[in-house]
């Protein structure tokens, strides 16, 4: 499976809504760093997720393959 990574700097709303989705799939995010929050997000929710926060920004270096 591929994990993608994003950064948000959206409001705390927002982003309780992006932790709902993968959390739903037993993932989380990390932050905050530097004012953002980076989600971790199974590439079958990116989309998902994209809907939910369309300013995230893909830090492709911090994907994964798991």
């Amino acid at each position: 499976m591929y994990v993608r990574c994003y950064s948000s700097w959206a409001d705390e709303a927002t982003q309780e809504q992006l932790w709902a989705v993968i959390r739903g799939k037993g993932w989380i995010s990390s932050g905050p760093i530097m004012g953002n929050i980076y989600f971790y997000i199974p590439d079958d929710l990116v989309a998902w997720c994209l809907l939910i926060d369309s300013t995230m920004t893909h830090r492709p270096k911090d994907d994964w393959l798991v």
